[in-house]
């Protein structure tokens, strides 16, 4: 059993650092990410109970599917669509999305300068 919950981390980490990197890129921080994972486990539970005939899970089935505390999936389940409140970014981050943006769109930032294109020292030489 723990060799096959050890499979399955793996795999999900595989699949998740792609996703992760892309967060990271565009500046999204961990409680936003925490906040759709919470809602994608939710929802894939509800679809589950569903396939298998339930028409509503209860708050309880749900719980224990997820692993989420009754409390969150009721906060989730019973609320109304209210996304947070978009935060400031850091001035690192800024810079940081601003410089992946300009080398995405700007093509001549993403090869080296060529070495015939880039000057030459001159040589000082002491003449006699």
């Amino acid at each position: 059993m723990e060799y096959r919950l050890d499979w399955a981390l793996a795999a999900c980490a595989r699949i998740l650092r792609p996703v992760v990197r892309l967060a990271l890129a565009m500046g999204i921080k961990h409680p936003h990410l925490e906040e759709l994972l919470r809602d994608l486990l939710i929802e894939e539970a509800q679809r589950t109970w569903r396939s298998q005939g339930v028409p509503k899970p209860n708050l309880s089935q749900l719980s224990v599917t997820t692993g989420l505390n009754r409390k969150a999936v009721t906060a989730k389940v019973r609320a109304t669509v209210d996304p947070l409140p978009h935060t400031e970014l850091s001035a690192a981050a800024k810079t940081f999305t601003l410089w992946l943006q300009m080398l995405t769109q700007d093509a001549s930032f993403r090869r080296c300068p060529s070495r015939q294109a880039m000057p030459r020292p001159r040589s000082k030489r002491w003449r006699a």
